[in-house]
């Protein structure tokens, strides 16, 4: 999806979430957050599980939290959490380059959906890209029509079609030369 923001952040969630920017010291119980929001996403979907091994589950987690570091580190206020109780419930993070920015994650935890957190953090991440000076908004969704609902209520239009794929690097084999 790419287009420009509307003029106008989404209305106000009846739940008042405490989103604020992440600090290093939240970045691994945030990326540990994304794993259950997206596995319940690929359970809805009955896809297959990309963690079905605890390989898979430990390597993932580990390449989250260094993309959000990695994220933190370029753009310190790109970042965002919601917390609840002194526990981190929600994630997202957009990345900033020159006047695009695109929005790499937005999970909320199963337990804690359809309470306006997603809402709230979405606004969070709006106010950021609007104060980065970004004219171009990109994201990748999911098939989750709440959150198209969400995305299209903020004015943001489906863009040509992409196909994530994604493998461990352990099955993805070194590419033979190309002759043309």
């Amino acid at each position: 999806m790419n287009t420009r923001f509307s003029s106008s952040p989404i209305s106000s969630s009846p739940l008042s979430p405490k989103i604020r920017t992440a600090a290093l010291t939240d970045l691994v119980e945030a990326a540990v957050v994304y794993q259950p929001a997206a596995h319940a996403l690929f359970d809805e979907r009955r896809a297959s599980d990309p963690w079905a091994s605890e390989d898979a589950h430990r390597i993932d987690l580990q390449a989250t939290i260094n993309a959000l570091g990695a994220i933190s580190s370029a753009y310190p206020d790109a970042v965002k959490v919601s917390e609840h109780d002194g526990a981190i419930i929600a994630v997202g993070a957009v990345v900033i380059r020159e006047r695009h920015a695109h929005i790499l994650f937005l999970f909320v935890d199963p337990e804690w959906q359809q309470r306006g957190i997603g809402h709230a953090l979405l606004n969070e991440l709006r106010r950021v890209i609007v104060e980065a000076g970004c004219s171009v908004i990109s994201l990748t969704a999911s098939e989750d029509r709440r959150a198209w609902r969400r995305y299209l209520a903020m004015g943001l239009q489906p863009g040509a079609p992409i196909i994530s794929m994604r493998a461990p690097v352990a099955i993805f084999p070194e590419m033979p030369e190309m002759t043309d």
